[in-house]
């Protein structure tokens, strides 16, 4: 868990047809064109697919569901899990180069690509200070980079120790797994800080 100063603020393939087909081969795709996998289905995605419209492509989309923000637009699909190795091969198969629309990719899979000879952008060791916030502000500080005042919260003390440094004025967050506000409080008293570090231990959401 990490505390900053308030100014800063399924695994089966849609047919098996599909399945048997690498990115290469997939119709969605042009004969010499490179190919994209991009691993998650958001609206991050989405936009990425209409871009690569653009460049006469077409990417080749890992999502949870047919309905899914981007799968919706992208003929080239694979249903499956992110968090499930096999379906991440699966999704990869024939591509050139592989990304992602979030940070939650288990960072020993994009690893284990890059391993394989695969083009993984960003790379894994750039997504870790995605994945976890302290380690970003820790690196954003090294590179001379201004950042609010922050603290690793590990103790109810370090939780009512830096609420007092700041007067109060606490961002708390969840190390990992935050996102669109989840993760993310505001605590009005050191107490209630210290409360909120305790039940996010127990939630193992440090």
């Amino acid at each position: 868990m990490i505390a900053s100063d308030t100014p800063e603020n399924s695994t089966n393939s849609t047919s098996d047809s599909a399945a048997a087909l690498t990115a290469a081969q997939h119709p969605a795709h042009a004969d010499g064109v490179p190919v994209v996998a991009v691993i998650g289905d958001g609206q991050l995605a989405r936009m990425m697919q209409t871009e690569a419209i653009e460049l006469g492509q077409s990417i080749r989309l890992l999502a949870g569901s047919p309905d899914a923000s981007a799968a919706q637009v992208c003929a080239d699909v694979i249903i499956g899990d992110y968090h499930v190795w096999e379906d991440v091969e699966r999704a990869v198969a024939g591509a050139q180069a592989v990304t992602f629309d979030h940070e939650h990719v288990p960072t020993e899979f994009l690893n284990k690509l890059t391993e394989m000879g695969y083009s993984v952008q960003p790379q894994p060791s750039a997504l870790l200070y995605a994945q976890d916030k302290l380690l970003m502000r820790q690196r954003l500080e090294e590179l001379g980079a201004p950042v609010p005042a922050y603290a690793a919260i590990e103790s109810v003390q370090d939780a009512e120790t830096f609420f007092d440094r700041v007067d109060g004025a606490v961002c708390l967050k969840a190390r990992r797994g935050g996102y669109d506000g989840h993760g993310v409080w505001f605590p009005r008293t050191a107490r209630i800080c210290a409360r909120l570090s305790t039940s996010c231990w127990a939630k193992t959401c440090r």
